[in-house]
């Protein structure tokens, strides 16, 4: 390869690792078993039910690093995996998971659901989980550690004001004044 030419990738790969640092972090994946039988099922709350709100371009652009053990496990009754899950946006749902962060021993105080736009759009989504429920179950997998006892979150959503489309959807919490995000690899596909 000549001289031209091996400058010529070296600035276009410097140029990507840029134009990447402007993208969310790349998804941490965990994807921590869980037995159901031990695992408590929040039901839809009904009337409490929020709307995601759109984040600004000033929102978006707030550094947000990858950590944390998370887990989305349920959208309604169902357990999500790896492939998207259909959801409709006909009657609220409710997400149910689970939020660590053991770099500090601790369940965040402040979280949130985050809900991105994979078509492209760079939108992104925001709804407040409700954390602190009761899970014996992953404190029990996280060695028995007291501070994750009410390691489990609900966010019960009406997603009717979401484009139908694809959409990435994974935690965020703050640790002192930094936002982290919890992604094990979940996906929806929300229609009518």
């Amino acid at each position: 390869m000549s001289v031209p030419s091996r400058r010529l990738l070296a600035t276009t790969l410097a140029a990507a690792c840029v134009l990447a640092a402007c993208k969310e972090p790349a998804p941490p994946i965990d994807f921590t078993p869980l037995p159901a039988a031990n695992v408590t099922i929040y039901a839809n709350a009904g009337p409490s039910m929020q709307a995601p709100t759109e984040m600004s371009g000033a929102q978006r652009a707030v550094a947000i690093t990858g950590g944390g053990r998370c887990n989305l496990e349920r959208i309604d009754l169902a357990t999500i995996g790896t492939k998207p899950a259909p959801v409709s946006k006909a009657a609220g749902v409710t997400f149910t998971g689970w939020i660590v962060d053991p770099d500090t021993k601790t369940v965040p105080a402040k979280a949130h659901l985050r809900f991105v736009d994979t078509s492209g759009s760079a939108r992104v989504w925001m709804a407040p989980i409700a954390a602190r429920r009761p899970r014996a179950d992953v404190r029990a997998l996280l060695g028995g550690d007291a501070a994750y006892a009410a390691s489990g979150y609900v966010a019960d959503l009406d997603l009717a004001t979401l484009p139908d489309g694809a959409y990435r959807v994974y935690v965020v919490f703050v640790r002192g004044d930094a936002l982290v995000a919890c992604d094990n690899g979940r996906a929806i596909t929300l229609g009518p």
